[in-house]
């Protein structure tokens, strides 16, 4: 039973982490689309080349970790939709 309740917990714990690292993720690219610093038109993520390298690698990093929440166990999931630029949303 004490196996059980300690798996139960690190179970728990690890599916916690993900979802707010991917919501943290997801209002940080919520953010650079509002200011202008990232392209977003609904689809597709684009990261211009003029960036600084630390940021586009800061930027690709928040991409990826994104993507594969949106894309696996946190599919369609309220906290992971971004909006574009200047929509009402």
């Amino acid at each position: 039973m004490e196996i059980f309740l300690t798996v139960s917990a690190l179970t728990f714990s690890a599916l916690f982490f993900a979802g707010f690292r991917a919501s943290k993720a997801a209002d940080r690219l919520q953010i650079c689309i509002d200011n202008g610093t990232i392209d977003f038109d609904g689809v597709t993520i684009t990261i211009p080349s003029e960036l600084p390298v630390q940021h586009k690698i800061k930027l690709e990093r928040e991409r990826y970790i994104y993507l594969n929440a949106a894309r696996s166990l946190f599919r369609g999931a309220a906290f992971l939709r971004l909006h574009q630029k200047h929509s009402a949303n």
